[in-house]
């Protein structure tokens, strides 16, 4: 009988022993079904506050872009006073009356327009008035100035060259 009854406690401590690896194994899947949910829900956080995070941006990007605000943007600078604009536009006007003469000492004739004469100035308008007389003109405001080929560089340009050095004092 002493066999039968130390047969009887080591079936009863093995399955005890199997009832607490049984409950060792439920635990610890519970526990890693209970870290893999939280994974899932902290992912899912992530990448809703991933999403609401790049919809700023780009919302942010737009305003910025559209609106311009001061805060962000350097705002434009100040148009120079019209004296100066019209100092810069009698000398450009000159300029170009030069590249016309060049153009008619190397091929005897006045070009046909501006571009033919190498220009690439835009908003000057070129006048031919006879084979050796042209008029230059361009728009300063509302108004207008203009440069005929036979006037005096003196007069037309005035203090156009002081008004232009003096401007940055």
């Amino acid at each position: 009988m002493a066999q039968s009854e130390s047969t009887a406690k080591s079936r009863t401590e093995s399955k005890i022993d199997l009832l607490s690896a049984a409950q060792a194994a439920v635990t610890d899947a519970n526990e890693r079904s209970e870290l893999r949910g939280r994974r899932r829900r902290n992912s899912r956080f992530g990448r809703i506050g991933l999403a609401i995070l790049a919809g700023m941006v780009v919302g942010g990007s737009g305003y910025i872009l559209t609106a311009r605000p001061s805060w962000f943007f350097t705002p434009d600078p100040a148009p120079p006073p019209l004296e100066i604009q019209d100092a810069s536009v009698r000398l450009m006007l000159f300029r170009e009356a030069q590249r016309i003469r060049q153009y008619r000492a190397a091929n005897g004739q006045l070009p046909d327009s501006l571009a033919e004469a190498g220009s690439m100035v835009t908003g000057v308008r070129y006048t031919r008035l006879d084979d050796s007389t042209f008029r230059l003109s361009a728009a300063l405001g509302t108004g207008e100035i203009g440069f005929q080929s036979d006037a005096s560089p003196e007069a037309f340009l005035g203090n156009s060259l002081t008004l232009i050095n003096r401007r940055g004092e």
